[in-house]
């Protein structure tokens, strides 16, 4: 029996979009390790609020820390990134 193989059976990826998904893969991977260079007072709380869409309330129980302490920490972990970002 002949077997008819149609281009729409296969998940085939444009150049473009490969190169996107390498892309954002790359920016993980930097992301990642700017927030390890982090002090985890900083670190800790952006994760919990970036990452795990955390509200400052829930994130300040977590923490066991007032929330005007999560805001506070979120911004300057934020500052931070970019200082660190920016120098890799």
């Amino acid at each position: 029996f002949p077997v008819t193989i149609m281009e729409e059976d296969f998940d085939i990826q444009s150049e473009e979009n490969i190169v996107n998904n390498f892309e954002k893969k790359e920016i993980v991977i930097m992301v990642k390790n700017c927030i390890n260079k982090m002090p985890l007072i900083y670190s800790e709380p952006l994760i919990l609020y970036g990452i795990e869409d955390k509200s400052y309330e829930e994130i300040s129980d977590i923490l066991r820390i007032p929330v005007g302490t999560v805001a506070t920490r979120i911004s300057r972990a934020k500052v931070l990134m970019k200082s660190i970002c920016q120098k890799i």
